[in-house]
């Protein structure tokens, strides 16, 4: 098995996330989590854009997203929600069921795929993701490499919906302790509850490069 553990600061380009508060919590509930979706220090120089401010045709998002587990594996299910960028005004949620037999870093890598594809088919032009997860967040930062297989496919997906327009590298991924993202754990257990899916959109316009995700697709199946 391996371990997450930090990488060398000389290997770590990206710009570190933000701690919003203490993570020993955190790292006790997924302890047995990390065991199967384990991660170990990145070694290779790939460096991610740092945000920018956000073209006058486009609008800065603030997604917040979450993904939960009974049984991790188990019945698992994902939900982002955004905002502006005061982090005021409502745009869009999503909350999606994903099935039995997957643990719950699967479901937190849902979580942020579905919010940053909102997020892109609403016409943002720059993003801030906050998650609760502290792996994930050094993991998409560049500071712990993904070693389980099903896990690299769900991160790689996710680094090419951050990198390419309309957010175009302008984003980034900072950590938030959990009560602080009540709204999107809230959205996984609704979706947990019902096993169900489902995409709102409160405000704002649809983009043209890109429709609103299906909900009845995983995000694999829309690569």
């Amino acid at each position: 098995m391996d371990d997450a553990t930090p990488a060398p600061a000389s290997t770590t380009r990206h710009r570190a996330a933000r701690n919003c508060g203490t993570v020993r919590g955190e790292r006790k509930r997924r302890r047995r989590d990390d065991r199967s979706d384990e991660a170990t220090p990145t070694t290779d120089e790939t460096a991610s854009p740092v945000p920018t401010q956000p073209t006058a045709a486009g609008w800065h998002c603030i997604a917040y997203a979450d993904g939960a587990s009974r049984g991790n594996p188990g019945l698992a299910a994902a939900g982002a929600i955004l905002y502006d960028a005061d982090g005021m005004r409502l745009r869009a949620r999503v909350y999606r069921f994903l099935g039995d037999g997957l643990t719950n870093n699967y479901a937190e890598y849902v979580g942020a795929i579905e919010g940053a594809r909102l997020a892109r088919s609403l016409g943002a032009t720059s993003l801030e993701m906050r998650l609760d997860s502290e792996l994930l967040v050094r993991q998409l930062n560049g500071q712990y490499r993904v070693r389980h297989e099903r896990l690299r496919a769900l991160h790689r997906e996710l680094q090419q919906l951050l990198s390419s327009a309309p957010i175009a590298g302008a984003y980034q991924v900072v950590h938030v302790r959990r009560e602080g993202n009540r709204e999107a754990d809230t959205l996984a257990n609704r979706a947990l509850d019902t096993r169900t899916s489902n995409v709102e959109v409160v405000s704002g316009e649809l983009g043209d490069a890109e429709g609103v995700p299906d909900a009845t697709k995983t995000p694999n199946e829309r690569i």
